[in-house]
């Protein structure tokens, strides 16, 4: 049985470091996202007006696609990586008193 459980943690380690790369990799892709718009703004547009400014920044919803993308597949694997974590907990420890 302890070999069992350490082999789903092993497993839980692996996906819970995939969960933290794709983490990362959201994060630089949002912060590059906001930089490219500020740059682009500043050079070109810094007397634009908000209205005007607004229709500028669809030049980058191709990369806020990526970026939903991305999040939406860390929220499942961070659903799948708790709710494993729950059930393992659960058959290691019995069911938790409230």
């Amino acid at each position: 049985m302890a070999r069992e459980h350490l082999a789903r943690l092993s497993g839980l380690y692996r996906r819970t470091t995939g969960v933290v790369n794709n983490l990362s990799d959201f994060c630089y892709r949002l912060t590059y996202i906001l930089g490219e718009a500020q740059r682009y703004l500043q050079i070109n547009h810094s007397g634009q007006t908000l209205g005007r400014a607004s229709s500028s920044l669809r030049l980058v919803d191709f990369s806020l696609a990526e970026v939903k993308a991305m999040s939406d597949q860390i929220l499942r694997t961070l659903n799948a990586v708790k709710k494993k974590a729950h059930d393992m907990s659960w058959a290691f420890f019995g069911p938790a008193a409230d």
